[in-house]
């Protein structure tokens, strides 16, 4: 790969996650690694593999070790994303966890997982 290319790729990166994310910066999630997930009361993994020309984004959580776990699965093409949201009483804005592919590269909002962890502790949105 040339530095021209290279350069590219990381200019290509960035800028989807300045779009995707309303300029939140995003991390890029390696082939087979695993991701953690915290979404208020849940945790949880998410990793990808690739099976053809498509990315099986597989994401797993619970909201204890005791409890049973629930599974997403999601195959994603360029320019597609996935959204795990998590529902709160009226008047509180969601929990979400947003990952999106854009060309070999899958980006996973940190920065959204971290602010909506938060905002589970702070109760209802100002409306």
């Amino acid at each position: 790969m040339t530095s021209n290319s290279v350069l590219a790729r990381m200019v290509g990166v960035a800028l989807a996650c300045f779009a995707t994310t309303g300029g939140s910066i995003a991390a890029e999630l390696v082939q087979g690694s695993g991701h953690s997930i915290r979404l208020g009361a849940y945790a949880g993994v998410l990793f990808f593999t690739i099976e053809e020309r498509d990315f099986r984004v597989v994401a797993t959580v619970a909201s204890g070790p005791d409890e049973p776990p629930i599974r997403f699965i999601s195959t994603l093409q360029h320019g597609q994303q996935m959204v795990i949201s998590v529902p709160r009483a009226f008047g509180q804005a969601p929990l979400e966890f947003q990952v999106v592919r854009n060309g070999d590269v899958l980006l996973v909002d940190d920065k959204l997982t971290s602010e909506t962890a938060e905002l589970a502790d702070k109760g209802p949105v100002a409306q």
